[in-house]
């Protein structure tokens, strides 16, 4: 810890005081007023554009001007893999656990896509993946709730290997080779 950062009495009035100190009194009041003194920076058709609807275009350039092996997203995938795969960009890959509560979201989450986007959702393409120690009845009740087929299991998918046991290094060996 440095400069009296630890727990002590000397912290925490030095902590007090730079409050004391940054707190500006009675501006709340005046608040909307001091607001429309500073003068807008995003006009109105800046703000029409910045609002409107965005181009599957527009997100591939602004995807393949990222650093691909940068920032990786929620689904601790980086932009190399969405780079690389860009031309399949329509597959899906949905992750969750097997429960009627989460296949209903995921249920929510595909009918908002497709209201959105104006695409059907071909079922019969569409199938499920269960780990070794999903029992059968929360199998059953997600695939009804989804209304896919099981697949018990996937070679690979997108090019790469859908199951990665714990000897990943001879399992992506093959890339290394192909990069």
């Amino acid at each position: 810890m440095k400069h009296g950062d630890r727990n002590t009495k000397f912290f925490h009035s030095k902590a007090t005081q730079r409050r004391k100190r940054n707190h500006i009194s009675g501006a709340a009041d005046q608040m909307e007023e001091y607001l429309n003194a500073v003068p807008n920076k995003v006009t109105d058709n800046m703000q029409e554009v910045l609002l409107g609807e965005f181009t599957a275009e527009e997100v591939k350039v602004a995807l393949f001007q990222m650093g691909p092996t940068k920032a990786p997203g929620p689904d601790d995938m980086n932009t190399l893999f969405y780079q690389k795969f860009w031309h399949i960009v329509d597959d899906s890959l949905l992750f969750c656990q097997a429960t009627p509560k989460e296949g209903e979201i995921i249920a929510e989450i595909l009918q908002i896509y497709k209201r959105a986007s104006g695409q059907s959702i071909n079922l019969e393409k569409s199938s499920a993946f269960f780990s070794n120690n999903t029992i059968d009845t929360q199998k059953q009740q997600l695939l009804q709730i989804l209304g896919v087929k099981e697949v018990v299991k996937f070679e690979s998918y997108l090019a790469l290997p859908t199951l990665i046991g714990r000897d990943k290094y001879h399992t992506f060996a093959y890339l290394k080779d192909r990069v």
